[in-house]
């Protein structure tokens, strides 16, 4: 089941979305699925920003028109893991991460994407922490490709897909902080360690 946070908790009823859900799992024998349904169900209360203090919003960006569709749903996911959500993934773009893919105009590009994630992710990170959450929540950033160090097309404005050196980070989790594993040639186009 695909869902927009947009629309999705309207005045405190559960959307049709997930009433088509509820449905289907009763029609097969609810008491079956529970423990899932149960936690997917919650989604309309966790994206029910209501009972956040304006602080955490502002902490995750929602007072700023960049920010809010982000910071949006960087909280949704903080409140899911509260309500037992194990493994939840977060995409920023259009949904295919087709807005990281500059094959021109890649540091204007870049530097809007970046304004647009920046503050909600420190505003995750900041927040899980203080909820005693992280040392038990791994977050993991990272897309499917990185970028060539070299320029692309005529103008030299972007950057072609990259699929031998790029970055991911983590943090929390239990993991050691300030950790690098792995480097890349010294302009960046491959692995070279690990």
């Amino acid at each position: 089941l695909n869902f927009t946070l947009g629309g999705f908790y309207q005045d405190g009823e559960i959307t049709n979305q997930v009433r088509r859900m509820k449905e289907a799992l009763e029609a097969v024998g609810l008491e079956v699925y529970a423990p899932r349904a149960g936690r997917f169900l919650a989604v309309p209360e966790a994206v029910d920003y209501r009972g956040e203090s304006e602080e955490t919003k502002a902490l995750y960006g929602l007072d700023q028109k960049e920010t809010k569709p982000f910071g949006e749903q960087l909280l949704a996911a903080r409140r899911l893991a509260e309500r037992g959500v194990r493994f939840i993934q977060i995409m920023h773009g259009d949904g295919a991460a087709g807005a990281w893919d500059q094959h021109s105009k890649l540091k204007e590009g870049h530097s809007n994407l970046a304004m647009q994630v920046d503050r909600p992710t420190a505003g995750l990170l900041k927040d899980l922490k203080r909820r005693g959450m992280l040392d038990e929540t791994l977050v993991v950033w990272g897309g499917e490709f990185g970028r060539q160090p070299t320029a692309e097309y005529a103008k030299g404005t972007g950057r072609d897909h990259n699929a031998y050196g790029f970055t991911m980070w983590m943090a929390g989790g239990g993991i050691k902080g300030g950790v690098s594993y792995g480097s890349t040639d010294e302009l960046g186009g491959a692995a070279v360690e690990n």
